[in-house]
């Protein structure tokens, strides 16, 4: 149960909000003005604090961050209308955590409320005698397991579950954050397929390799004739996704000039492709992952703050595995099993001393690097189990094809070469095995190596490796 201040000068919305906080068990304050807020807040701290933009003595943004100080930490900005760029900044630097707009759908209000709670309760309110968090009983139950193909059971990762089925339903924006490898792209396809959109398109974009010159046509589409070389008319994503999921990957790599048009898109729900008179309706869902902090990216100016907030109706933050070791026996089994069926290897195994051993490393890399050392290994195992003493050697001496002497210099070579012929086996050896998991496609082979289509191809043609994989996208 958490304290709740509502501050709106409308008695229909503060009657609202009282009957959505109450039902969930919570406390609820309310103040029709910022004065008012301000004189509760020193009677007693509140765990969350909704506040309406347009108050009639302060606007809400200023309210927030003068109760701050008065001990409410959390807040979320109830408006009926867009922020402008200024106020998203203002908003952002307050500390508030999102935006609720108006007319309030409860759904949505719910899980956003319950999704910020549930991000820095008292460990009293927060976690329950199992040690998670309890759930109401109006509430989907805490999936675990395997979940859509995610592996966990850990509690930040049965959080992350729990977000996901919350959400999926209610259509609003979702921000998916996390390191390279964790799978942003499984909680995207999760919350589409678990969405009313499911049966229309999940159409998924890497931003990151989308050059600038091609972005207008990629995204919006153009006619024929439009440009030299327009032979003939093209969708872009967003018609591509009309009805369904438009899931923008490494979003925050997007050029300013390119944010400030997926934004006008977004808002508008209208595209124009190049050389179109009219513009298009498109029905979207936007749902974008990145692996950098765009908080940090607005204070910057490198990402624009109202995209930002319109992206960032709900969050969920995918732990590197160095946060849930806990999982990484169950991840094993689970990747052991699509690589037996993969490499028609029915008898690959590890032993028990094996996976502890892998449960014992960090990995960078995150699950994508488990599940490409965990198949060099079955891939060069002579016998099973693979016992902890060949997973380590295997380590050692190179998963991925570089030889133990290559990472050591010789002294009759000098370290800038051979540190060129490292790099040079390293990177031949990734681009190898993404090409052979793409099974030839070198758009999916660039994206898992998160790099751009001609990029690939100059790797190729540097690395002699244009004849290893023949099939073209």
């Amino acid at each position: 149960m958490a304290t709740v201040l509502a501050v709106d000068d409308d008695a229909a919305i503060l009657g609202l909000l009282e009957n959505v906080l109450r039902r969930s068990a919570h406390r609820v304050t309310c103040a029709s003005c910022a004065g008012e807020a301000v004189e509760r807040c020193r009677l007693h701290p509140f765990d969350l604090a909704l506040i309406d933009f347009k108050l009639p003595d302060l606007d809400g943004i200023d309210l927030f961050t003068q109760i701050r100080s008065e001990r409410c930490s959390r807040g979320l900005l109830l408006t009926g209308h867009l922020l402008d760029s200024a106020d998203a900044d203002r908003a952002l630097q307050a500390g508030l955590m999102g935006l609720i707009s108006k007319p309030i759908r409860l759904s949505f209000l719910e899980s956003r409320i319950s999704q910020v709670l549930g991000s820095g309760l008292s460990q009293e309110s927060d976690v329950g005698p199992d040690g998670d968090s309890p759930v109401a009983p109006s509430e989907p139950p805490m999936p675990q397991g395997d979940f859509d193909g995610m592996i966990g059971e850990t509690v930040v990762m049965r959080r992350v579950f729990k977000t996901i089925a919350r959400c999926a339903p209610q259509g609003a924006p979702v921000l998916i954050t996390g390191a390279t490898g964790t799978g942003k792209e499984l909680v995207a396809k999760s919350i589409h397929r678990r969405s009313a959109r499911a049966s229309c398109p999940l159409v998924a974009v890497n931003c990151a390799a989308v050059p600038v010159t091609l972005f207008e046509s990629e995204f919006f589409g153009h006619e024929r004739g439009a440009f030299t070389g327009a032979e003939r008319s093209r969708q872009g994503w967003f018609e591509l996704a009309n009805g369904g999921t438009l899931f923008l990957d490494e979003i925050g790599d997007l050029p300013l000039e390119a944010q400030g048009k997926i934004l006008r898109a977004v808002e508008s729900k209208e595209v124009t492709p190049i050389g179109a008179r009219h513009a298009r309706h498109v029905d979207v869902r936007i749902v974008a992952a990145t692996n950098v902090d765009l908080g940090a990216a607005v204070a910057k100016r490198a990402f624009r703050s109202d995209l930002y907030w319109r992206l960032n109706a709900v969050s969920i933050h995918l732990p590197p595995l160095t946060q849930r070791r806990a999982d990484i026996p169950l991840l094993v089994r689970h990747l052991l099993a699509s690589i037996r069926s993969e490499l028609k290897a029915p008898g690959a195994a590890l032993s028990r001393g094996a996976v502890s051993y892998l449960a014992a490393r960090d990995w960078p890399g995150n699950v994508r690097e488990l599940a490409q050392v965990l198949r060099r290994i079955i891939l060069d195992a002579d016998q099973f189990p693979v016992t902890a003493d060949e997973v380590s050697r295997a380590l050692e001496n190179g998963a991925f094809g570089v030889e133990a002497g290559a990472l050591e210099p010789e002294r009759r070579v000098s370290l800038p070469a051979r540190l060129a012929e490292v790099r040079r086996r390293l990177e031949s050896s990734w681009i190898l095995l993404a090409l052979k998991e793409a099974r030839g496609h070198h758009s999916r082979a660039a994206h898992a190596l998160g790099i751009n289509r001609k990029t690939l191809y100059e790797k190729m043609e540097r690395y002699g490796l244009r004849g290893e994989i023949t099939r073209e996208d």
